[in-house]
């Protein structure tokens, strides 16, 4: 067994009803970066399961349906 890689990930949850789209869409120079899927083009409250949805497998263009059925 070798280690490969360590990830450390923080997620913050906040109970609202509106949307919490934070200052806009990211600088194109950092949406086009390889290894970056930029989910920030939605008007929903469903950014934390998206994330979840595309890190199992998930398309980040067709992740809308995966995303409803593990935020209920």
């Amino acid at each position: 067994m070798v280690f490969v890689n360590w990830v450390q990930v923080e997620v913050k949850a906040s109970m609202t009803n509106q949307p919490l789209l934070g200052a806009g869409q990211l600088p194109d120079w950092l949406r086009q970066k390889k290894e970056l899927y930029a989910l920030d083009t939605f008007d929903d409250n469903l950014c934390l399961f998206r994330c979840l949805v595309v890190h199992l497998g998930a398309r980040t263009d067709r992740c809308t349906e995966k995303a409803n059925q593990l935020a209920e």
